[in-house]
């Protein structure tokens, strides 16, 4: 059975994970991979990985592309649906790249970015981190993390076109259900219903 790896990208904010658990609904055989709810399973289950990463965050770095590609490899061998949804991966190059190694000449790819300016990016985040207790969900750190977002997200839309891999923009300014039914459209593209 030939896979389909549907990569979702996006700003902290975008709403990425609201879409992706859309896709999830929408499409029966398909599994939604995020790396920041891997990671902190793995923390909250105080595995010899979360421990590591627990502090690595601590300390304010990020986790290694290694530990991040490791992670998710072992997803996609584990997994038997036929669509695996990426939220948010991958970041950078080097993931994609990685990424593209565990697809088969059969998988299929399809690139979705969610675009949407950054004052309602950080408008959002704030918004959020009034509810989601995430210490990272305030204006200064929602601005650093949209920088660091910016550095890799131009750099990996330059080597997805240059992959010639389906890449397709939604205009993320409308209601979570209008932009599902742009993603839907999306679908109809790749073969997908």
């Amino acid at each position: 059975m030939a896979k389909v790896f549907l990569i979702m990208l996006g700003g902290p904010g975008a709403g990425k994970g609201t879409q992706c658990a859309n896709i999830e609904k929408h499409l029966n055989s398909s599994a939604h991979i995020s790396t920041g709810d891997l990671l902190r399973a793995e923390i909250k289950n105080k595995t010899e990985i979360g421990l590591k990463v627990e502090d690595i965050i601590r300390n304010g770095q990020l986790v290694s592309d290694e530990i991040i590609c490791n992670m998710v490899n072992n997803f996609i061998a584990k997994n038997e649906k036929e669509v695996i949804v990426f939220d948010g991966y991958p970041r950078a190059v080097s993931q994609l790249e990685a990424l593209l190694k565990e697809a088969t000449a059969e998988t299929k790819i399809c690139v979705i970015n969610l675009e949407i300016p950054d004052e309602i990016l950080i408008q959002r985040i704030v918004s959020r981190g009034k509810t989601s207790g995430r210490a990272d969900d305030n204006t200064e750190a929602a601005a650093k993390r949209l920088a660091v977002y910016h550095a890799q997200h131009d750099e990996m839309i330059k080597a997805i076109k240059a992959k010639n891999l389906p890449y397709f923009v939604v205009d993320h300014l409308g209601g979570p259900d209008e932009v599902f039914n742009e993603i839907k459209g999306v679908f109809a593209n790749v073969g997908l219903h």
